[in-house]
């Protein structure tokens, strides 16, 4: 199998959990080498590195906001709507720093709101693909049909501001939240944990792919 994965261009690692000697003993090390892979070994009894910050509480916080800012348009809008929302209590479910990292991606992604104009009013107002004019009031949710257009531009007009102080805060706390970490990186960085092993193995097999890291 690992002659195969080499004449396939694909490396091979190993990661022994335990002593480093009693892995090479064991033939592990031996493994990686026949596909040029690397060979590392992880204390068992650490935990992975997954950090909390003391952003991480706020930006969940405020992910739950942003959320809000969305108006459900058209035949699939409700649905797509609450699909975003259980998406979100899932990587809560997953731990707050999957939930922060997930929040920070949407409120600084570029294509975000074109992303949701297909279903979100707000978003499709945002970037352009639908303007005031052209929204249909039998496509908007049952409380904003009853609104004329000066109480609907004035509705949206709202959720615009929300979303945009929403998104300012959440990229201004996640500023704060990766310099907290790399911090807390730098202290941990002798500790053999499993997502360590890994992201050294990767940036050592592809520098020798000739990829370059910006850090």
């Amino acid at each position: 199998a690992i002659a195969k994965a080499k004449s396939k261009n694909i490396f091979v690692n190993t990661i022994y959990c335990g002593a480093r000697q009693q892995g090479m003993a064991e033939q592990w090390k031996a493994g990686a080498e026949m596909a040029e892979g690397d060979y590392a070994s992880i204390d068992q009894s650490l935990r992975d590195y997954a950090i909390a910050a003391p952003q991480d509480d706020k930006i969940a916080e405020l992910s739950n906001k942003l959320n809000d800012t969305y108006v459900a348009y058209g035949a699939g809008g409700t649905g797509r709507l609450a699909a975003k929302k259980e998406m979100g209590t899932m990587m809560k479910a997953a731990g707050r720093g999957v939930a922060a990292e997930r929040a920070a991606f949407q409120a600084s992604a570029p294509g975000a709101a074109a992303a949701d104009a297909s279903w979100d009013v707000v978003s499709a107002v945002e970037s352009g693909a639908v303007s005031r004019e052209e929204i249909k009031t039998e496509q908007l949710p049952e409380e904003l049909k009853k609104m004329d257009k000066k109480e609907l531009n004035k509705y949206i007009d709202g959720k615009l501001t929300e979303r945009k102080q929403i998104k300012e805060e959440i990229n201004r706390l996640q500023t704060e939240r990766k310099a907290y970490i790399a911090t807390e990186e730098k202290k941990q960085a002798g500790a053999n944990t499993l997502d360590k092993a890994m992201i050294d193995t990767i940036r050592r097999q592809a520098t020798r792919r000739g990829y370059k890291f910006s850090k």
